[in-house]
């Protein structure tokens, strides 16, 4: 699973990838942010996800945190009580 933003920063998403081949299995937008501030050496969806067996758990640019269900890419919750800038 990997992290990344599209649309100048705009579009969170996360990418799965099948392990043994690479091969692409599902991309999904999660939410959508103003990017307000970036640091020089990150990127919007610079964190690393975490995952387990039934989910993938992600944070972007804006504190807002996610998980997505890891066998379909399915938003299970979105929060953004944390504003980070």
């Amino acid at each position: 699973f990997l992290t990344t933003a599209t649309d100048g920063g705009k579009s969170c998403r996360v990418l799965a990838f099948a392990a043994d081949t690479g091969k692409p299995l599902w991309d999904k937008e999660v939410c959508r942010q103003e990017v307000k501030r970036l640091e020089k050496r990150n990127s919007p969806a610079t964190p690393t996800p975490a995952a387990d067996a039934d989910r993938v758990y992600v944070a972007f640019n804006d504190g807002t945190l996610a998980a997505v269900k890891a066998d379909t890419g399915d938003v299970a919750w979105v929060n953004r009580d944390f504003p980070y800038y």
